[in-house]
């Protein structure tokens, strides 16, 4: 039988990567970092040719580590540079080969970092209270009321109007709002407002959900998109909400979802994955997951917002995953 090119393709794109040949990548990619030696990128190239799945592995750890355009890039670039091993001058050009890749290289990460900086900053400029990575602030509003701003959070305040408004632009805050029944108190997400005129309660809010706990006192929660959905919430009960629709509502651990407040993380048999993210969003680094950990245990922790490396190397170890520290805050799990 005959099997015609492109079904071995298509075989190779579904055939896993082994544990062996992921640690290899991972090997050869920490030493062509520390290394910028000829006959190292050599060896490497040796190494990429000998078996189709080493160069899938490669790829996979480049395309987790950062953008993967950049990392494909960064790869060649070593090619090049192997051929060539000596700069040479191409046809109708003043540089060599390789400082030409290099300056290509260098334009691609400036334009893939300006779009990413780009977003981040339109956030901040709006914003009239910010926190960075791990860090958390008290804000004391002008109608009496107290915001708490959670780690890497971003909020615009308009008081000037019959309404007091608040626009959580990024991350989580708490919010003890002051009665006032002529004055709604709202505060939207990127999905929902949330309605209320003296209560207290969190809104968490990302690209893919808002996420809102009341601990004291009713609320409304209407979405976004559809604003025919509405929700009360009264005190204990938490609710979330997509783009797209607002789920059920549902009794929860106050004392576990508003832990953060005292400086503390805890979640009850969570996908490691769940707990993972939510431990990285104290994180000032880069956590890199590379294993398929969909079969792994429901975790359980209680960790300190303020050390968030030694609860993420806590959690992976305690799981059976391997760690490797790199340079600049960066953690493999794999």
């Amino acid at each position: 039988m005959t099997i015609s090119g492109q079904n071995n393709a298509s075989d190779m794109r579904n055939i896993p990567v082994s544990s062996a040949v992921k640690d290899e990548a991972l090997d050869w990619f920490m030493r062509l970092k520390e290394e910028d030696d000829a006959d190292l990128r050599h060896a490497f190239q040796l190494w990429l040719k000998a078996d189709n799945m080493h160069e899938k592995a490669y790829l996979q750890l480049t395309k987790l580590y950062g953008f993967d355009a950049l990392k494909q890039a960064t790869l060649e670039d070593m090619r090049l540079r192997e051929e060539t091993r000596q700069p040479v001058l191409q046809k109708g050009s003043f540089f060599p080969a390789r400082l030409m890749a290099g300056m290509m290289l260098a334009s691609l990460s400036l334009i893939l970092l300006a779009g990413w900086q780009f977003n981040n900053l339109t956030i901040w400029w709006r914003a009239d209270y910010r926190t960075s990575y791990g860090e958390q602030q008290v804000v004391n509003l002008s109608d009496g009321s107290t915001m708490l701003l959670n780690t890497g959070s971003a909020v615009a305040v308009d008081f000037e109007h019959e309404t007091r408004r608040i626009n959580l632009l990024r991350g989580e805050a708490y919010f003890d709002v002051a009665h006032d029944e002529n004055r709604p108190f709202i505060v939207r997400g990127q999905h929902t407002d949330v309605k209320v005129t003296g209560t207290a309660f969190s809104v968490r809010t990302n690209s893919e959900k808002d996420a809102i706990v009341l601990e004291r006192g009713r609320v409304e929660v209407q979405s976004l998109n559809k604003p025919e959905k509405l929700e009360t919430l009264n005190a204990g009960e938490a609710i979330e909400a997509s783009n797209t629709d607002l789920l059920a509502k549902e009794t929860v651990n106050l004392s576990s979802m508003l832990a953060w407040k005292d400086g503390r993380i805890i979640f009850h048999d969570r996908p490691f994955a769940d707990a993972l993210a939510n431990l990285q969003r104290y994180y000032a680094g880069t956590v890199i997951l590379w294993a398929d950990v969909s079969a792994l245990p429901l975790v359980s922790g209680n960790y300190r917002i303020d050390a968030p490396e030694a609860a993420i190397t806590t959690l992976a170890a305690v799981s059976g995953l391997k760690i490797t520290h790199l340079p600049a805050n960066i953690i493999i799990l794999r």
